[in-house]
């Protein structure tokens, strides 16, 4: 329930500044006194969340002085947070693994968003702010996991196999190629939403240097399993943090 209302309050400030921001737009000719207009924006990025890390890329076009739409995908990894690395004593050459793992999740977005000034850097640099939100399709990929297995305690002869009841954690060698199970992968479509802001900074107009921070909510049609002690569900909840670099630029 936390949760919920954090979640509400965090998209009602982004909804109440987007609305400051449009009652006092910067106009073109203002912007336009230190530097030339850009109409286009393309970047890149790294980003962290409380669950795992990604890739993303954004390209955008900029609407008026203020406000820039934005085309994105992005592709994270999510683990559960009951998930705790181990390594078999017994074993002196194992890999570490997490005992009751079921799935490797990856989330591949992609989605539409807008962008908007909330006050404007100085000509000689310092920090421009930004709000953002922005939607779209979400496909989950849960790969099974596998584990090597030693279940005789005299031939050292070890097999591949996922987590089952039963399997005691000193019968686990360790982990499997991270290939093994790409065969069975499991696809969960679905949507997310997005909203946070944006610390721009950087004396040069042309490019973009920026840290973000925010929470995304995703939303699958059908279940997923991590963990062989978690419940199966179909919303996630993530909140990142992330660094983008990139370029404006006019196209004639």
């Amino acid at each position: 329930m936390r949760t919920s209302i954090f979640i509400l309050i965090l998209f009602a400030g982004i909804f109440i500044c987007d609305l400051n921001t449009q009652a006092q737009q910067i106009s073109s000719e203002e912007y336009s006194i230190d530097s030339v207009i850009y109409k286009h924006t393309l970047s890149g990025g790294i980003l962290i969340h409380n669950r795992g890390f990604g890739l993303q890329v954004t390209k955008g076009k900029n609407l008026n002085a203020s406000k820039n739409r934005f085309y994105e995908a992005s592709l994270v990894n999510t683990k559960s947070p009951k998930q705790i690395r181990s390594i078999n004593p017994y074993y002196p050459n194992s890999k570490s693994f997490v005992y009751g793992k079921l799935n490797e999740f990856f989330i591949l977005r992609g989605g539409m968003g807008y962008t908007h000034v909330l006050n404007r850097k100085p000509y000689w640099g310092g920090v421009e702010l930004r709000t953002h939100y922005s939607g779209g399709f979400s496909l989950g990929l849960a790969k099974p996991v596998y584990f090597y297995v030693n279940k005789s305690a005299t031939t050292n002869t070890y097999e591949t196999q996922r987590f089952e009841p039963g399997l005691y954690i000193y019968e686990v060698v360790g982990r499997a190629p991270f290939t093994r199970g790409f065969g069975e992968m499991g696809f969960h479509p679905g949507i997310f939403l997005k909203g946070g802001v944006a610390f721009e900074f950087g004396p040069v107009k042309s490019r973009i240097n920026s840290l973000e921070m925010g929470a995304i909510v995703d939303l699958f049609i059908n279940e997923v399993q991590l963990m062989a002690d978690n419940n199966p569900k179909n919303v996630f909840l993530a909140f990142y943090l992330s660094y983008r670099f990139g370029k404006r630029y006019n196209i004639y």
